[in-house]
C-alpha cells in the first residue's frame, strides 16, 4: 500500500506541526477525515464522481461509523469534497440529488484486516465506456492514510443510473 501524507500527495514518515494543528472536520480524524481523503482518490481516479458504490467498512470503521460521520465522510470524498468542506454533512442529500448509487456494508470482526479500513468498488463511465475499480483505503490515525488501488477495468452488465 502507497502511504500518504494528510493530503495523500506524498509519503512522509513523520508528521510536521503543520500537520498536527490544522483545521479539519470532525468529529474524528481517523473517523471522519482520513475517510474523506481515501475516498476522494476514487473521485480522482475516476476523473469525477463515480455513478455506483459500495463501501465496506471493517472492524472499528463498521462499528462506529455512522456515528463518527464516516458515511458522510466516504460520500463527501466521491463528491470531490475536501476534508475541510462544510458540505461533508450535507453529502448524503447531494449524493442523491446527483443520482449517484450506494451501499455500505459492515464487518465488524475480521482480525486479519486494519480496523480503519475500507474497500470502496467503484463504478463511472468514461468516454462513453463502463469502467470499474477498487481501492482499498486504511486510516492510519491523525487523518494519514495509505490506499492501494486496484486498476480499473471495463464491466459489463452493471446497473448503474443513466
Amino acid at each position: 500500500m502507497e502511504s500518504a501524507s494528510t493530503d495523500g500527495s506524498h509519503s512522509r514518515a513523520v508528521p510536521s506541526a503543520l500537520n498536527i494543528f490544522e483545521i479539519i472536520c470532525g468529529p474524528s480524524s481517523s473517523h471522519t477525515v482520513a475517510p474523506v481523503r481515501i475516498a476522494r482518490k476514487v473521485f480522482e481516479a475516476c476523473g469525477g464522481s463515480p455513478t455506483k458504490v459500495k463501501f465496506t467498512l471493517y472492524n472499528s470503521f463498521a462499528g462506529t461509523g455512522f456515528l463518527h460521520g464516516t458515511y458522510q465522510a466516504l460520500l463527501s470524498g466521491i463528491l470531490g469534497f475536501k476534508d475541510d468542506d462544510e458540505r461533508i454533512w450535507d453529502a448524503m442529500t447531494l449524493a442523491q440529488e446527483k443520482r449517484i448509487e450506494w451501499i455500505f456494508e459492515e464487518v465488524l470482526d475480521l482480525p486479519s484486516v486494519h480496523p480503519n479500513t475500507v474497500r470502496i468498488e467503484y463504478f463511472f463511465t468514461r468516454e462513453g465506456e463502463r469502467k470499474a475499480g477498487i481501492l482499498i483505503g486504511v486510516s492510519l490515525g491523525g487523518g494519514f492514510i495509505s490506499f492501494e488501488f486496484q486498476h480499473p477495468e471495463e464491466r459489463k452488465g452493471y446497473s448503474h443510473a443513466a
